[in-house]
């Protein structure tokens, strides 16, 4: 058997994997910069949402973004167990 062929073998897989993963890996980045971002505003406006009484609107707003994040990270954790 040649080594060479297993170790190209190998690298292709690698390249495919890279390929489809690093599309995914960006789209999760955005997605946790959306939520730390609403947490951020949460954090730093919390008297004006109970004020107005937008409290069950971030949290749905909170729930989704989050809900978005662990899809994704499911999707990607998949892709890269393979």
């Amino acid at each position: 058997m040649d080594p060479g062929r297993d170790h190209a073998g190998t690298d292709c897989c690698y390249c495919v994997l890279l390929i489809q993963a690093v599309p995914l890996f960006t789209a999760m980045q955005a997605k946790l910069d959306k939520l730390n971002l609403i947490l951020d505003e949460n954090l730093t406006g919390v008297r004006v949402i109970r004020a107005f009484n937008r409290i069950k609107h971030e949290e749905e707003r909170f729930d989704k973004a989050n809900l978005e994040v662990t899809n994704l990270a499911i999707k990607v954790n998949q892709l890269v167990q393979r």
